[in-house]
């Protein structure tokens, strides 16, 4: 079925939504990555099935002129995305996307 090679190698749906609310020196940031299933190869016999994913990142921080502080949250809900799946020289390669990440970050310009 020709419709089945539409869905190899790429996904139906791919997007990724980002908004930024300032509020002077504060500001908030929130982002969602989601991508819908495909398939890893045209490849019947090799085909592997790469599910839905949603991926959710926050930042919240304080900007000020010489310095900022910055939490932030990658992956929030730890979810483990397949991203990419081959078999080059008959060996299984599965590229996951990174775990959960939380931390705290510091900026300062010297001037």
């Amino acid at each position: 079925d020709h419709r089945d090679l539409h869905t190899a190698y790429r996904r139906q749906r791919q997007m990724c939504i980002r908004d930024r609310f300032n509020t002077v020196p504060m500001y908030f940031q929130l982002s969602t990555t989601s991508a819908s299933e495909s398939y890893s190869s045209l490849v019947l016999a090799r085909r592997y099935k790469q599910e839905a994913y949603n991926i959710l990142n926050f930042s919240i921080g304080v900007d000020f002129e010489d310095w900022a502080i910055e939490l932030f949250a990658r992956n929030l809900d730890d979810e483990r995305a397949e991203l990419y799946y081959n078999e080059m020289d008959e060996t299984p390669r599965m590229h996951t996307i990174r775990p959960q990440n939380i931390g705290l970050r510091f900026k300062y310009t010297f001037r």
